[in-house]
């Protein structure tokens, strides 16, 4: 059993990471409710702060209820599999440009002591500028070899 130290180390930690972190994270519960986000991700979800998003569903603080079906989709056949992904690219909400966006996403299973599923960890970096600069580069060699 960890100390009273210890535990408060691992939760300063976590907070300083979910507070400071560039990427977006996030940790739903096994009934997929955000228990926990980084500030990048509550901006990203168009929220000024945390406590807008604790305690919702991916329903609740989407915009875009299509992009929320598909995430809640996503968690559900994540957590039926039991495995994790990573490093797969998915749409993310739309910039305030109107332009469309890309993360690079992983998901990890949470276990507990009994190995049973309690949450979602997920991480998101947003890859926009790469992923669309690989696309117009794509065009490029079928049109020049096409």
């Amino acid at each position: 059993m960890e100390s009273k130290g210890e535990y408060l180390l691992v939760e300063a930690a976590f907070r300083t990471l979910m507070e400071n972190s560039k990427d977006m994270m996030f940790i739903k519960d096994a009934n997929l409710v955000y228990r926990a986000a980084s500030v990048p991700f509550v901006k990203m979800v168009g929220k000024e702060s945390v406590e807008e998003v604790i305690g919702k569903t991916d329903t609740d603080i989407f915009a875009d209820k299509s992009l929320a079906r598909r995430y809640v989709a996503d968690d559900r056949k994540l957590i039926k599999n039991g495995k994790h992904l990573v490093d797969y690219i998915e749409p993310i909400p739309e910039g305030e440009d109107g332009q469309a966006r890309y993360g690079n996403t992983s998901k990890y299973i949470l276990r507990n002591e009994k190995e049973e599923v309690i949450g979602i960890l997920g991480v998101t970096r947003d890859i926009t500028r790469d992923y669309i600069a690989r696309q117009h580069y794509q065009q490029e060699l079928r049109y020049l070899f096409g």
